[in-house]
């Protein structure tokens, strides 16, 4: 077998408990074949967070983040997960419960959604392991872990942390109104790249941002390849383009602000504003 390593999968050592995929090729059977696996670093321990996790919740967790997949969703059911750890689906009901009430720093470490998939009449969970736990899969963020935070910084990052929610439903919410389909959000990787388009921008120039990539995507930027926006582009490239169109309609407001009022120029404002022509 030829073996193959994808490197995407690893992280800063230093700081998350990682998940990995090797792909090996099979010659004999000439298809490739793919084992996902952890590796665990010391923050986990030193932090004291495996000691507050305490070994059945430690376990459950791992548990879980076993069948986690490219977008960071895990979907085991409860008869797999009580199969995993060799317990029954009772206690596995506990233990599952036990972990999604557990709070490390006033803050969960997962979280979980009932869904119901068209191919089952039942509903399903779907988990998120948030960044906090420090597991990751792939490029997925993490967040450093304080057994003992600072108030002030803890104030500081939780305010953070919330503007980057924000953030990323104000863009869950302009994607549904544009295109009336609902924007697939991965928490994991979409708070990376709100975080990102937060660092030299307030809440509020974020969102203005925003409105400009929904009302200038289709006819600016859509190809066939990428017709609708996404948060990475607008962490990157877009965000960028969006800006300069930004800073073009505030100069046009000043320069309109400076001007007598007459008819013609406060509907080309509101053109401007808009989106439209400005003639």
């Amino acid at each position: 077998m030829v073996d193959w390593r994808d490197k995407k999968a690893m992280g800063d050592k230093n700081e998350m408990f990682s998940v990995e995929v090797n792909k090996s090729y099979n010659v004999l059977n000439q298809e490739w074949q793919s084992e996902i696996y952890f590796k665990i670093y010391l923050s986990m321990f030193k932090s004291g967070l495996v000691r507050e996790l305490g070994s059945d919740r430690f376990a459950v967790l791992l548990a879980i983040a076993s069948f986690m997949d490219e977008s960071g969703k895990c979907y085991p059911t409860q008869e797999q997960i009580a199969e995993t750890l060799g317990i029954s689906r009772t206690t596995a009901n506990k233990r599952i419960n036990s972990l999604l009430e557990f709070r490390w720093n006033g803050r969960p470490i997962i979280e979980r959604q009932k869904v119901r998939f068209k191919s089952s009449p039942n509903e399903n969970s779907v988990y998120t392991v948030l960044p906090l736990s420090q597991l990751a899969i792939f490029s997925g963020e993490i967040e450093a872990v304080d057994a003992d935070p600072d108030p002030t910084k803890e104030a500081r990052r939780k305010s953070a942390v919330d503007e980057r929610r924000q953030l990323v439903a104000y863009f869950i919410e302009k994607y549904r109104e544009t295109y009336s389909a609902t924007f697939g959000v991965n928490w994991g990787r979409d708070m990376g790249h709100a975080r990102r388009i937060l660092t030299s921008r307030t809440i509020e120039e974020a969102k203005q941002l925003l409105d400009v990539v929904f009302d200038e995507y289709g006819d600016r930027w859509a190809t066939r390849d990428y017709p609708r926006p996404s948060l990475g582009q607008v962490a990157s490239w877009l965000g960028e383009k969006a800006a300069q169109i930004v800073a073009e309609r505030a100069e046009q407001v000043s320069r309109y602000d400076e001007q007598p009022t007459t008819p013609e120029a406060a509907n080309a404002l509101v053109a401007l504003l808009s989106g439209g022509a400005t003639g």
